[in-house]
C-alpha cells in the first residue's frame, strides 16, 4: 500500500509539473523584443529589393439588412531600389466583395512605378450603382502611362518611395529624422515570443503582439513635430478616438539574420465607438526575396493617358465623353 502511495505521489508530481511547465510563457531569445520589433521595420525600410504578398478578409453581418459584408483582397508585387538611387515598384490588387444585399464586386488592378514613369492597368472593374460602367469600358484592358505631375498630391506620395530601400546616409534631414523616429517608437504591446520557425526559406522569431496605441499617439506627434507642425489638443483627442477603433491581435515575424519584418498573420478588430459593435479583418502578409537581385519592367505595348483631360471631360459631359478625351479617340 505504501508502495502505490509512493507511486501515485511521484505521478501527481509529474503531472503537476508537466501542467506549470506547459502554463510558463516561453523565454524570449532577444532581451529587448520590442527594440527589436521596432529595428525590423527599420531594417524592413533599408532593404533593396523585396517581394510581398498579403490578403484582407473581412465578413461583418449588417443588423439593419440582416445580411452580410464580405471581402477578400489579395495584394502582391515587388519593390526595388535602383542603382540610380530611384525606387520602382509593382503592385496587382485583386478584390472579390459582396454587399449585404448579395450583390457582387470584383476588381483586378495592377500599377507599375518605372523609372520615374506611372503605368495602371485595370483588367475588370466593377459595376458601381450610380456611375456609368460603359465609362470603363474603353480602360479595361491595355497599360496605360500617366503623368505624375497630373496626380497632385498622390503624385508626390509616388515621389516619395525614392526613401524606401535607400540607405540613412541618402536621405534628407527631414527623412533621416522620421527612419530615427520609427527606430525610437513603441507600436506594440503585450509582446509574447511564440517560436522559431522557417519563413521562407530562413529562420525567423515570432512574436504575439496587440497594438500600443500610446506608442502609436506619440509616433505620429512626433511625425508632425519633424514637418514642422505642432497638433492642437483637439487634434490630439480626434488622433487617439481613430486609433481607439482599431487594434490587432495576431503575430509578427522577424528574420533571424537581417532582422528584418517577414511576415504578420493576425486580425484587425474593428470597433464602432457608438455601437460598441466589433468586426474583424483577417490579414497576413509575407516579405521575400530580401536584397535579392531582380528587375521590374516596363511594359512595351501602352498608351498614354490624359488624365487632366479625363476629368475634365467627365465633369463636363460625363464619363464617356472622359474617355472619349482621355485616350484621343
Amino acid at each position: 500500500m505504501k508502495s502505490f502511495i509512493k507511486v501515485f505521489f511521484l505521478c501527481a508530481v509529474v503531472v503537476a509539473s508537466s501542467f506549470a511547465f506547459t502554463g510558463c510563457k516561453k523565454e524570449s531569445p532577444v532581451a529587448d523584443p520590442s527594440a527589436l520589433l521596432q529595428q525590423s521595420i527599420y531594417n524592413l525600410f533599408e532593404v533593396s529589393s523585396l517581394r510581398y504578398a498579403a490578403t484582407l478578409g473581412l465578413d461583418t453581418p449588417v443588423a439593419a439588412t440582416g445580411g452580410d459584408v464580405s471581402a477578400d483582397v489579395n495584394v502582391s508585387g515587388a519593390f526595388n531600389h535602383t542603382d540610380k538611387k530611384k525606387s520602382n515598384f509593382d503592385m496587382t490588387v485583386v478584390a472579390d466583395a459582396q454587399d449585404e444585399k448579395g450583390e457582387q464586386y470584383k476588381f483586378d488592378f495592377s500599377m507599375k512605378s518605372v523609372n520615374e514613369k506611372v503605368y495602371i492597368q485595370l483588367l475588370e472593374a466593377p459595376t458601381i450603382p450610380g456611375l456609368a460602367a460603359d465609362g470603363f469600358k474603353d480602360f479595361v484592358g491595355p497599360w496605360w502611362q500617366i503623368d505624375t505631375t497630373q496626380l497632385g498630391g498622390m503624385g508626390e506620395s509616388l515621389n516619395s518611395l525614392d526613401t524606401l530601400g535607400a540607405a540613412e546616409s541618402e536621405l534628407s534631414e527631414t527623412d533621416k529624422k522620421t527612419r530615427q523616429l520609427i527606430l525610437t517608437s513603441e507600436f506594440f504591446s503585450n509582446i509574447e515570443y511564440e517560436e522559431t520557425k522557417d519563413v521562407g526559406g530562413s529562420p525567423a522569431y515570432v512574436f504575439s503582439v496587440n497594438l500600443n496605441k500610446d506608442g502609436l499617439l506619440k509616433f505620429f506627434k512626433g511625425l508632425a513635430e519633424i514637418n514642422g507642425q505642432t497638433p492642437t489638443q483637439q487634434e490630439e483627442n480626434d488622433l487617439m478616438g481613430g486609433l481607439s477603433m482599431f487594434d490587432f491581435d495576431g503575430n509578427i515575424s522577424v528574420d533571424v539574420a537581417a532582422s528584418v519584418l517577414v511576415g504578420v498573420d493576425g486580425k484587425i478588430i474593428v470597433t464602432d465607438p457608438t455601437t460598441s459593435e466589433s468586426g474583424d479583418i483577417n490579414v497576413e502578409l509575407s516579405v521575400s526575396d530580401l536584397n535579392k537581385p531582380f528587375e521590374i519592367k516596363e511594359p512595351t505595348d501602352f498608351k498614354v493617358f490624359d488624365l487632366g483631360a479625363f476629368f475634365g471631360a467627365f465633369l463636363g459631359a460625363g464619363m464617356s465623353g472622359g474617355m472619349d478625351a482621355a485616350t484621343g479617340e
